[in-house]
């Protein structure tokens, strides 16, 4: 009789993508201690292929192969810039978690409310929650940045800042990366320059009044052509563009973003694969730069605003 051991070695699954309430945290320390994260280590893989490493997640799990190159930052490295940045700035640290199966990791912190100025029928302005966050990734699929996120607290629209210099800092993983992320910490003031520069363009466009003609064109833009998907996204954003219950009001340049936005939170799918979810998936769309810089672009185009 062939004996089986009762405690054969089992693989641990991957870290799942979950936001992690991280507001008691007064720095990276305590954040790190809440995700449970440790050290992650590198293994030669010379005998097998010349000049590349095994990366091992801080649970001694393979987690991928890259160049022998490859300069990994432990996650306390990855991030310790923030706490500086924390006292500079002064923010508040409010979420974090993995995506990419474990390979990605992200923090974000909450630099405070901006309330949009309105007309005076209106009791209370729109709000946006501003944000700081850093990612950083174990595997080379993502540089260490920081940049600043905008979300609308009234409908939870979410987007990346539309200023072409919203990445705060943005470092490979090379040797002189310490030394580089360093150096961009030096310029923090420049944090400050990209939030005031965003807050001066969103009072832009809430002076802005826009015309549905107008609010045609700027859709025309953003989603060209006759096919069906460019057809049923127009069809989207115009129901939008005019949904008071998410404080869109069919009248300002800044109604019109809000209507984009809304289509990319709320209505645009996002669809769930082998390995992430549909959640997941949509949380890294709100991160992407490129579409509000379209929309906003489009919007230049049209209002010259």
């Amino acid at each position: 009789m062939i004996m089986i051991p009762n405690s054969l070695p089992t693989a641990i699954a991957p870290r799942a993508f979950e936001i992690q309430d991280v507001s008691d945290c007064d720095n990276v320390n305590d954040v790190l201690t809440t995700l449970e994260v440790g050290d992650y280590s590198t293994q030669s893989l010379n005998h097998i292929c010349q000049g590349f490493k095994l990366i091992k997640d801080d649970r001694n799990e393979p987690l991928t192969i890259v160049s022998s190159t490859y300069d990994l930052l432990q996650p306390v490295e990855a991030f310790a810039f923030l706490d500086a940045l924390k006292d500079e700035v002064g923010f508040d640290y409010a979420n974090a978690g993995f995506t990419h199966q474990g390979r990605q990791l992200f923090i974000q912190g909450s630099l405070g409310e901006f309330e949009v100025p309105t007309s005076n029928d209106r009791k209370k302005g729109d709000v946006l929650d501003k944000r700081i966050v850093a990612r950083t990734s174990f595997d080379g699929s993502l540089a260490t940045t920081i940049q600043i996120e905008l979300l609308r607290v009234w409908c939870d629209n979410g987007c990346a800042s539309w200023d072409k210099e919203n990445k705060i800092a943005k470092v490979k993983h090379t040797r002189n990366q310490r030394a580089i992320m360093t150096t961009a910490l030096e310029q923090a003031t420049g944090m400050r320059q990209v939030i005031q520069s965003l807050e001066s363009d969103i009072v832009t466009l809430s002076d802005r009044e826009v015309t549905p003609y107008e609010f045609d064109l700027i859709n025309e833009i953003v989603f060209k052509g006759e096919s069906k998907q460019a057809e049923t996204a127009r069809e989207a954003v115009k129901a939008q563009f005019s949904n008071e219950r998410l404080g869109a009001f069919g009248e300002t340049a800044w109604d019109v973003f809000n209507a984009f936005t809304a289509y990319q939170t709320h209505d645009r799918t996002t669809r769930e694969t082998k390995q992430t979810s549909r959640q997941e998936n949509l949380f890294r769309s709100q991160s992407d730069s490129a579409f509000p810089t379209k929309v906003r672009n489009a919007m230049n185009e049209v209002l010259a605003v």
